[in-house]
């Protein structure tokens, strides 16, 4: 047993941990984007099969259904408040990275999957759907460029979930700035910006569910973001270490089941507080030792690596198996619920574990893009070589050339 053990770590940490973008490495944010992924993909799973099962009654006749699982959604939330502590993270301590290398590396580690995915599924919309590629292509443009909430008002209809993809892009560019700004001066000054900053954003972003727009665009979000922020410079400052006492397990303990509760408030209420209560769940994580050992576990940091794998796919995946077991239901809601997520959620999981491991985990290579040309190069003087084998031998004085075209001194680089 201790042998089957050791080895599935090996194989977790080497081949579905992710490589993270620095060296600065906190197991504990994977551990949080797990929380946060299976959040997103219980409220997508669950209003899916809750529609189709129940002829379009949907949640409302079930409120015990609807209060446990029905707003998994505000996990996009916790997924920003972690994008802007980890993008904070190089400028707080002082190593500001270059633009050039910022951007890049962005466009190299996240655009793959995402062009990749949208792609497929524009493919399969025209394929299965009634939508034609005229009528998509448009909207496949605008998703792949981050502007179809902006354009056309709405998430994009390629992939829905690409509406805080947007978002988060938008922040991207922005983040220079406002680390620029934030993280100058002394420890007081920090913070009494970063509050300032905070309560502004908030209280903007507390009328985004009357407009749309406001919703689907940094602005609407912006206040999670800088929560983040403000979580780097408390980090950095070892504020954030591991608490010796009890007081962060016992809070870590209130805080995750009372997020139930805070997501079921009025919507005028959850503006202002589930800020709060996902900032200081992301702080008793990083404080409670409890919450941290649960949440550095290899399983859960390995899932939570790939949560960008499994967000961009899971959907679709879900409403494909659906069409397969669909017809296997019970007269009871709940039981079927519980049906479908044994018959579902292995399979979905499993397909996103190998986008994961095929797709994006080699888009986490710095270097892919240079591993990548070299691989061509060297294909592509391979087969130069193999055009010249049939062809007659130099009777001359001079050196027979090598029938490959390749230096014998110069080693052929592939790509790993």
């Amino acid at each position: 047993m201790q042998y089957l053990a050791t080895l599935s770590a090996r194989f977790l940490k080497k081949d579905l941990i992710r490589k993270p973008l620095s060296t600065r490495f906190v197991p504990e944010i994977d551990g949080l984007r797990f929380f946060a992924i299976a959040l997103v993909f219980m409220h997508h799973f669950s209003w899916y099969i809750v529609e189709k099962c129940d002829g379009g009654v949907a949640f409302k006749d079930h409120p015990l259904i609807r209060y446990l699982l029905h707003h998994g959604h505000f996990g996009v939330q916790l997924f920003f408040i972690i994008s802007g502590f980890v993008l904070a993270l190089p400028f707080a301590a002082g190593k500001k990275p270059e633009m050039s290398s910022y951007f890049a590396r962005r466009l190299t580690r996240l655009e793959p999957p995402y062009l990749l995915t949208l792609l497929l599924m524009y493919l399969g919309l025209v394929l299965f759907t009634s939508q034609t590629a005229g009528e998509l292509l448009p909207r496949l443009a605008m998703s792949a460029l981050y502007l179809h909430n902006l354009g056309y008002g709405e998430p994009s209809r390629i992939n829905v979930v690409a509406w805080s993809l947007e978002i988060e892009v938008q922040f991207y560019l922005l983040a220079p700035l406002l680390a620029a700004f934030l993280f100058s001066g002394a420890a007081a000054l920090r913070r009494t910006k970063m509050a300032i900053a905070i309560v502004g954003a908030t209280l903007l972003g507390s009328r985004a569910h009357l407009f749309p727009l406001l919703h689907l665009s940094l602005l609407g979000h912006l206040h999670y973001f800088l929560l983040g922020f403000l979580l780097a410079d408390l980090y950095l400052q070892q504020l954030l270490t591991l608490s010796k006492g009890y007081g962060w397990n016992i809070l870590a303990a209130i805080l995750f089941p009372l997020l139930i509760v805070t997501c079921n408030l009025p919507s005028t209420v959850v503006a202002f507080i589930l800020p709060v209560h996902l900032f200081l769940l992301v702080v008793s994580v990083l404080k409670s030792r409890a919450a941290s050992r649960l949440f550095s576990t290899p399983t859960v940091v390995a899932l939570g690596g790939m949560c960008y794998s499994i967000y961009l796919i899971h959907g679709y995946l879900i409403a494909l198996l659906f069409r397969v077991t669909g017809s296997i239901s019970s007269q009871s809601l709940l039981v079927t619920l519980l049906i479908q997520t044994f018959l579902i959620v292995p399979p979905v999981l499993l397909v996103c574990v190998l986008f994961f491991v095929i797709v994006e985990r080699p888009c986490m290579d710095r270097q892919w893009p240079a591993k990548l040309a070299s691989f061509l190069r060297s294909k592509r003087t391979e087969k130069g070589g193999a055009s010249r084998v049939g062809e007659p031998l130099a009777t001359s004085s001079r050196a027979i050339p090598d029938i490959h075209g390749l230096r014998s001194d110069r080693p052929i680089q592939t790509y790993p």
